[in-house]
């Protein structure tokens, strides 16, 4: 036994970067392997399956200069971001990949890997301690609350963004070890560059020159360090001017500028009233990890005093434990809170992300950065505890109690990545604790129709058009209104497609009718309203529908080849032929106009020999 504890300790002694290297990897892997097998969900089919985009290259140039894209299978979805250096990569995956969604979840999962191991390093550089490093990357890479980020395909913003500004903070404080003022540009140049990286792959990293003047002055006492004062003042201020040109860019370049955060002040002041609620609600979910779903929202109509209240009295116990603590502890911990609070501050509220109605979208993905400042300050505060409470055996405690809450949180987040198997489990987990968000339940109908369960489907599209309904008539006279009653629309159209997989012919007309009260310029209600009627050999009124989708959109081939069917069944062959040939001309593939035809020249043939 003697022998074991002596190896044992050899061991932890010799504890470098390769044992956390492989500890990472194998818990990773065997955290999120199985998430490889996953499939493309909701957003992934947004930025990837539908982005036709990304199998071009002859307009890289377009894609760092203009604001937006538009998909050109959907044209009603647009990307409003400007994120070029995500377009580019998401690119090279695809050339690599393509639409197999192994790939883009293998990337993902190996770059969460690669961003517990800069934790590691960066605790190294600033505290010294290799435990403690050892402690943040293991708990930053198995934390439940990650798995949003590494599950959803479309979560590689967070874990790119994240990688730039760990790199680049890395090659801020690398500067340090230098003496000339050669190479401590050249570091100063790669960590602007990966910054300006992380910039243009997700705007929350606008956030990081913040951290390094916070840095500064609380782990690295700027202003007692008169030789260096000149050097850091300079290097910070090249964050700042960098930040600067890319917000001028953005606003008079390409003129995409940053959100209007304070368009609506009403709203805004409501926004700025739910930061409480919302900051308390991120740090339960890091320590009580336990409600963790998609489309996480805050409603801010829903105020209370109280989580302000709980604030203020958490501030000032968190400043009355501070003090009591050793100067480097202290500071640390003050690092560690002010860097969680500073790397989130983007996604408190500020930024107006309306997920519908009053209910504001608070993303768990937006703690993937920002929670190793928070997972710092609590190892230095629980660290602190345990050496007042169990004092000579506070270290052996404090390991079991790490290890007893890895396990736990292991177990929580291998649970938590179930979710992310199929849009149906993932939609169903958001409406257990939103049960009245509208457009999830849009979200869960689509993915019961898909599955051909249209029972549950259309169920799921009548909660939907009740909720969304209400909000069309709360928003009268406002802008918004025009939102929910597109929302309306696409809920009657779709609900109409479950009546008519059911064969409930009736009820789809209904429903279409209700969508054309929402949109009567939609040339498609029309059409499939028509074919509806053909069902119910109703030609004269399913003639009238065909008309009608034609006046608004004369190019609209199945309206077009559902007229020529109607003229062919009521005899006027001659003006079916024109339908046909008028379809063939704009789609000369179309199997069912090939086969009107052909109906209607046999039905031109048998005339001429009765003639």
């Amino acid at each position: 036994m003697k022998g074991i504890k002596a190896w044992l300790a050899s061991r932890l002694i010799q504890f470098g970067f390769m044992d956390v290297s492989i500890i990472l990897v194998l818990v990773g892997f065997l955290l999120y392997g199985h998430v490889i097998h996953y499939p493309f969900v909701h957003d992934d089919y947004i930025f990837i399956v539908g982005n036709l985009d990304l199998q071009r290259w002859d307009h890289l140039k377009s894609i760092f200069l203009s604001p937006s894209f538009s998909f050109p299978d959907n044209p009603s979805v647009v990307n409003s971001y400007y994120r070029p250096v995500l377009d580019v990569v998401n690119k090279i995956l695809f050339l690599v990949f393509e639409r197999i969604p192994r790939g883009y979840h293998l990337f993902n999962i190996v770059l969460h890997i690669f961003n517990s191991l800069w934790v590691y390093w960066l605790v190294v550089y600033f505290s010294k301690r290799k435990f403690l490093a050892f402690g943040l990357s293991f708990l930053f890479l198995i934390h439940p609350v990650q798995t949003e980020a590494v599950c959803a395909i479309a979560g590689v913003s967070n874990l790119l963004s994240s990688f730039f500004c760990f790199t680049s903070l890395f090659f801020y404080l690398k500067r340090d070890d230098f003496h000339s003022a050669g190479e401590r540009g050249i570091f100063l140049v790669l960590s602007l560059l990966f910054f300006s990286f992380g910039l243009l792959t997700k705007e929350s990293a606008m956030a990081l020159p913040l951290v390094l003047i916070f840095y500064e002055f609380i782990l690295h006492d700027m202003l007692q360090q008169k030789n260096n004062c000149f050097s850091k003042f300079f290097a910070i201020i090249s964050f700042f001017v960098l930040l600067i040109a890319y917000v001028v860019f953005r606003h008079f370049i390409i003129r995409q500028a940053l959100p209007d955060i304070g368009a609506n002040l009403n709203e805004f002041g409501m926004r700025l009233a739910s930061i409480p609620e919302t900051l308390l609600m991120y740090m339960r979910i890091l320590v009580f990890p336990i409600d963790l779903h998609y489309y996480r929202s805050v409603d801010i109509l829903k105020f209370s005093i109280l989580p302000t209240i709980i604030l203020i009295l958490f501030s000032i116990l968190t400043v009355a434990l501070l003090a009591r603590f050793p100067k480097q502890e202290k500071h640390l911990a003050c690092f560690g809170l002010g860097f969680f609070l500073i790397t989130l501050s983007p996604m408190l509220n500020i930024v107006p992300l309306i997920n519908e109605y009053s209910l504001i979208l608070t993303s768990e993905h937006f703690l993937y950065f920002s929670c190793f400042g928070f997972f710092l300050f609590i190892f230095i505060v629980a660290r602190q505890m345990f050496n007042l409470i169990f004092k000579s055996h506070a270290r052996e405690v404090l390991g079991i109690v790490f290890v007893f809450v890895s396990v736990i949180f292991f177990f929580i987040a291998k649970e938590q990545t179930r979710y992310w198997q199929g849009e149906i489990p993932l939609f169903r987990r958001t409406l257990e604790y939103h049960p009245n968000f509208g457009r999830v339940r849009i979200l869960l109908a689509r993915a019961y129709y898909f599955e051909q369960h249209y029972e549950a489907a259309g169920k799921e599209y009548t909660k939907a058009i009740a909720i969304i309904g209400d909000y069309f008539k709360k928003t009268k006279g406002f802008s918004a209104q025009g939102t929910y009653r597109l929302l309306l629309k696409e809920a009657h159209f779709e609900l109409a497609h479950c009546y008519e997989a059911l064969g409930r012919v009736d009820q789809a007309i209904d429903e279409y009718r209700r969508a054309e009260e929402m949109d009567p310029s939609d040339d498609r209600i029309y059409n499939n309203m028509g074919i509806n009627y053909l069902y119910q050999e109703n030609l004269e009124e399913a003639a009238v529908c065909f008309e009608k989708a034609l006046a608004l959109d004369p190019k609209n081939v199945m309206a077009l080849n559902n007229l020529a069917f109607y003229y062919l069944q009521t005899g006027k062959l001659e003006r079916a032929e024109d339908m046909v040939r008028q379809v063939l001309v704009l789609d000369p593939e179309s199997v069912s106009a090939q086969k009107n035809l052909e109906e209607v020249l046999k039905a031109q043939g048998k005339g001429q020999e009765k003639d």
